[in-house]
């Protein structure tokens, strides 16, 4: 497989954006998560502010830090909300979840979710975050209790979107698909070519891995394994997994590993969202969202009548795939924030990557107590368009400093570039163009085709600085998996057990084989993770060889300072 970094001084200009790309998800997707499309064209704004850009977001909740939510800033909120109808519901402290217990004194700044419901007395209102969020805004500019600098600080709550390449079989090629349905940039073109079964599309495949390779702790030369985590669909049945069915978890010293605290923290915070929406009524106003119930990739179909694959169903499980068959000495911390259909709630992956550098803090303040929840890297396949340069600040202010903070512990973050064809800043990954020093341990990665070339779906400017194969990647797919559609034809045998099965096309959506092709910057992003954790283990084995190499080379040095100098070395190892 390919991979390359941009050098820091390449003449690299910045393009204008290729577009514009028009913002989608399917109306099924935005009624099952909550979400709206902001249309600039309709959206309220400021006096002087330019029409906001086109997101996606969670039209009754807003995100607002930790901290805010105990100052009471939230009955500020509240007073603008009643202005035009709505009441704000307050998210409950955070000492009530015993998830959360080992960790409160990290999570000052973790953003919650305020809610909105209409008010039990009063006029018919419109519920939605954006009119609110703009109405603080303007209460903000008056010079009122609201202060300004604390109203920047909150925020619409996007709906991400994976960066896979996405269609339904017998249907048009970006049928379905949130990265390129009734896209002008990418509508009549190659781009959705890539959506096409056998053709760049996901697709079952059989062939040859070998058997998956092994390496217990006890034989495991180094103190610890290094772990990437990655926060996506969560794991499935496969062998290469030793996980042979939803029954049984993964093995305590297998290659994927799953934290109870983490999705139970994240189950906690959806609860509280449902019954937060049968507030003042006691009546639900708003349809209950689906929940993230466990680690498991599920369900298979949303429509189980039909039973067509959801539209990302396994892509957590092909991501490890890439991991394993890259540094299979390597543990892989799965994390479920995204759902089957490719959405993730930015209040999730907030919470999570909190917690995440909540752990890194434990492990390298107390290793002999914490050791175990040391993390090397981080691999996120998703990402989001902000709407208004107001919502660039609060990136800077909520997204930009948990993300560096892990990166000064010496964490790697990787991110997927996205797939709109398009130079439109995607984040987090256009976090790594911010200055001198912000791609440090922060990697934008972009998509090539198996021979090299740049991958026609996959975004492309000057914050994209590293590129990897991620078109018609091979890799590891739920076994137990396999939809509704048919083979094109199939010939009735009366065949016994023992004699050839019958003959028919492919079934393109069966996939007990446990592997299967697909594409998307989704997959590029977890080569280059599975690249660098390599060099890693390499680094470690060199200090083994000579004692007189960088003793910050043993994964079991976990000072930050000595984390940042191994991981720095191990980017450079492979060209960064």
């Amino acid at each position: 497989m390919h991979l390359y970094f941009l050098p820091a001084d390449a003449a690299h200009q910045e393009q204008a954006e290729v577009g514009p790309i028009r913002i989608h998800l399917p109306a099924v997707s935005l009624e099952r998560h909550g979400g709206r499309i902001l249309d600039p064209a309709q959206a309220i704004r400021l006096p002087r502010d330019p029409p906001p850009r086109a997101t996606i977001y969670r039209y009754d909740t807003l995100l607002v830090p930790n901290e805010l939510v105990d100052e009471g800033i939230v009955t500020a909120i509240d007073a603008v909300a009643r202005g035009i109808g709505l009441q704000a519901v307050p998210p409950p402290p955070l000492a009530g979840e015993p998830w959360l217990e080992p960790y409160l004194g990290y999570l000052g700044a973790m953003p919650r979710r305020v809610r909105f419901v209409v008010r039990h007395r009063g006029r018919p209102a419109p519920v939605d975050a954006w009119t609110v969020l703009q109405s603080l805004r303007a209460r903000a500019l008056e010079q009122t209790a609201l202060a300004p600098d604390a109203v920047k600080r909150i925020s619409l709550e996007h709906l991400l979107v994976a960066s896979a390449v996405v269609g339904i079989f017998g249907g048009p090629a970006t049928e379905g698909n949130p990265a390129t349905e009734g896209n002008p940039a990418t509508e009549g073109n190659g781009v959705g070519s890539y959506a096409i079964p056998g053709r760049g599309g996901r697709t079952p495949v059989d062939m040859p891995l070998g058997p998956p390779p092994r390496c217990e702790d006890g034989q495991f030369p180094e103190p610890r394994r290094p772990v990437v985590a990655v926060l996506d669909t969560g794991i499935a049945p496969n062998p290469w997994f030793d996980i042979p069915d939803r029954a049984t978890p993964p093995p305590a010293d297998g290659f994927l590993a799953v934290e109870d605290d983490i999705q139970g923290s994240i189950l906690a915070g959806q609860l509280w969202d449902r019954a937060a929406a049968a507030v003042p009524t006691g009546r639900h106003q708003a349809a209950p969202l689906e929940l993230i119930q466990d680690y498991w990739d599920a369900p298979t179909t949303a429509a189980p009548l039909v039973g067509e694959l959801d539209s990302h169903t396994g892509h957590g499980t092909f991501i490890a795939g890439i991991v394993r068959q890259t540094v299979p000495d390597a543990r892989v911390l799965a994390v479920r924030i995204m759902h089957s259909d490719g959405v993730v709630y930015e209040g999730d992956l907030l919470r999570v990557l909190h917690l995440l550098d909540a752990r890194v803090e434990r492990a390298q303040h107390d290793q002999t107590a914490h050791r175990h929840e040391m993390i090397d890297v981080i691999s996120l396949s998703l990402g989001y368009y902000h709407e208004s340069p107001s919502d660039e600040e609060y990136t800077e202010k909520s997204l930009a400093p948990v993300l560096d903070s892990l990166r000064r512990k010496g964490v790697l973050i990787v991110v997927a570039a996205g797939n709109h064809a398009t130079s439109r800043q995607s984040y987090p990954a256009a976090l790594a163009d911010r200055g001198p020093g912000a791609g440090i341990r922060l990697v934008s990665v972009g998509a090539l085709n198996p021979n090299g070339s740049k991958a026609l779906f996959s975004n492309d400017a000057s914050w994209v600085r590293c590129w990897a194969t991620g078109a018609n990647v091979v890799s590891t797919f739920p076994t137990d998996v396999q939809g509704s559609r048919e083979p094109i034809n199939a010939l009735a045998a009366d065949n016994g057990p023992d004699l050839p099965p019958r003959r028919e096309s492919l079934d393109a959506d069966d996939y007990h084989a446990g592997l299967a092709t697909w594409s998307g910057s989704s997959f590029a992003a977890p080569y280059v993770a599975a690249r660098a954790t390599a060099a890693l283990l390499d680094g470690a084995a060199k200090l083994r060889a000579d004692p007189n190499q960088d003793p910050a080379l043993s994964l079991g040095a976990l000072d930050p300072r000595d984390c940042c100098a191994r991981m720095d070395s191990a980017l450079r190892t492979i060209g960064g």
